[in-house]
C-alpha cells in the first residue's frame, strides 16, 4: 500500500509540471541519457549506451516530462538486466516519424502479461515484490501526451524492447 501512495504521490507530481513546452533535439537528449545513466549502467555492470538518430531529430515537449518517461523505462530495464547485460536507447526516422527504442537483454515480459502492463496499477510476475504498477502507465501517459504511441515486445528469458512512435518536430513543423 505505502508504494501505491508512493506511485500516485509521483503522478500528482506529473500532473503540477507546468514546465513550457519547447523543442527538445534527441541528440541532445541522448548525450544528457549517457551522462545521467553511464555511471549507474557501470555500479551495475551493465553496459548503456543511447544512440542518437542519424540525422536531425526533435520533440515538441516539457523536458522534465520526458526524463521522467526514460527514467521510468531505463530502471525498469536496470532492474531487469543482469550483470554483464546490455541496454540501449536508440533513434531513427520515417516518414515524419521518430522513432525512439528501449532495449534491454533482461528477463523479459511473459507474453499474457504484455496487453496489461500500462494499465494503472498492474504489477507484472517479476515486479511483485517492488514494483508500484504505476511506472508504465506513467510512460504511457506521457508519450499519448506528447502525440506518440508505445508498445512492448518481450518474451519470459529474451528482454524488452518499447518502441515509441512520435511525430518528429522537425518535418512536422516545417523547420
Amino acid at each position: 500500500m505505502a508504494r501505491r501512495l508512493q506511485g500516485l504521490s509521483a503522478i500528482n507530481a506529473l500532473d503540477k509540471i507546468d514546465e513550457k513546452w519547447e523543442k527538445v533535439p534527441v541528440s541532445e537528449l541522448f548525450l544528457e541519457l549517457n551522462a545521467i545513466y553511464q555511471r549507474e549502467a557501470e555500479v551495475r555492470s551493465v553496459y548503456f549506451e543511447a544512440k542518437p538518430p542519424g540525422q536531425d531529430a526533435s520533440l515538441w515537449a516539457q523536458p522534465e516530462k520526458l526524463h521522467i518517461l526514460f527514467e521510468n523505462l531505463i530502471y525498469n530495464a536496470f532492474r531487469a538486466t543482469p550483470c554483464g547485460g546490455h541496454i540501449t536507447v536508440s533513434a531513427s526516422l520515417g516518414d515524419n516519424i521518430l522513432y525512439i527504442t528501449v532495449e534491454d537483454t533482461g528477463c523479459g515480459i511473459a507474453e499474457k502479461e504484455l496487453p496489461h502492463i500500462f494499465r494503472r496499477f498492474y504489477v507484472g510476475t517479476n515486479n511483485r515484490e517492488t514494483g508500484t504498477g504505476l511506472g508504465l502507465y506513467i510512460v504511457q501517459s506521457i508519450v499519448t501526451e506528447l502525440g506518440g504511441r508505445i508498445r512492448a515486445i518481450s518474451g519470459e528469458g529474451e528482454g524488452t524492447t518499447f518502441v515509441m512512435e512520435f511525430p518528429n518536430y522537425e518535418s512536422n513543423m516545417g523547420l
